[in-house]
């Protein structure tokens, strides 16, 4: 069973130099991209006394 990192360099040796530095573009901005924190549930508080529009359609949304 080969890793993952295996499979990476089997794959660049066959790779055409223009594709590999888009790859390596992507790579690097893979690392230095921010990690979001796991999803969580965020709930949106509705001032009292304003109904949920449940069954909406788009067009509904825009009229307000």
């Amino acid at each position: 069973m080969t890793t993952t990192k295996e499979q990476l360099l089997i794959a660049i040796e066959s790779t055409p130099e223009p594709i590999l530095a888009q790859i390596l573009d992507y790579l690097e901005y893979l690392k230095t991209k921010p990690t979001r924190p796991t999803a969580r549930s965020r709930t949106v508080p509705i001032p009292d006394g304003e109904p949920l529009k449940r069954g909406s359609q788009a067009k509904d949304l825009l009229k307000t």
